[in-house]
């Protein structure tokens, strides 16, 4: 799964960088975060909480995590310019994803 959280992300995070190595190495970064986060809040006990993909309150808590982690752990950390707007699309991408291949 961090795979296509990875790529996802590496087609924000492209085009900032002039280095596309650095970029594959920022989105590679936050395809593993963005798991972390999507199966810290999924899973209970190695198994998926019944319907999570209905829930919307656990979708708008893993909206804010996606997030938060982008823009402290990937934006800040690496000087990424990504506009809220970006930050938002990888997040509703990046669960939409999930959605299909956590159930």
């Amino acid at each position: 799964m961090a795979q296509a959280f990875y790529g996802i992300t590496f087609e924000s995070v492209k085009s900032k960088f002039g280095d596309e190595g650095h970029a594959r190495f920022v989105a590679a970064e936050a395809g593993g975060g963005i798991d972390d986060i999507v199966q810290q809040l999924v899973f209970d006990n190695g198994k998926p909480k019944v319907e999570w993909w209905d829930k919307s309150d656990l979708i708008g808590q893993m909206e804010i995590a996606i997030g938060d982690y982008l823009m402290d752990d990937i934006r800040d950390k690496y000087g990424v310019s990504l506009s809220f707007g970006d930050i938002d699309d990888i997040a509703a991408r990046s669960i939409e994803v999930a959605k299909l291949r956590y159930r």
